[in-house]
């Protein structure tokens, strides 16, 4: 899952066309991601909105066991977590498993 942020006040003022386009930069990430061949079940899912607010949805939607993410975002000191990770912390209930 990549989410991308984008906050409410932003979402009137974004057309089909940058919305695709902006997903469609997601998507490229994602499959850049190398997953092991023993892992077959998975989706690779572009959402945009609150980035912690999206993981821990779909993790209730999709009947998640548990989420795994990186313990902060890019150029974050690795002794603290990142502000989606801190959050996604409150608002979930399952397991989470932090890779630094």
């Amino acid at each position: 899952l990549h989410v991308i942020e984008w906050t409410n006040e932003n979402d009137e003022n974004m057309d089909e066309e940058l919305s695709s386009q902006i997903q469609e930069e997601g998507r490229l990430i994602l499959r850049s991601v190398v997953v092991p061949k023993q892992i077959n079940d998975y989706k690779r899912m572009v959402k945009l909105g609150d980035p912690a607010e999206k993981i821990t949805e779909l993790a209730d939607k999709l009947k998640i066991d548990m989420i795994i993410m990186g313990k902060s975002g890019i150029g974050k000191s690795t002794l603290d977590l990142g502000h989606v990770t801190q959050k996604v912390l409150k608002l979930t209930s399952k397991p989470v498993i932090l890779l630094e």
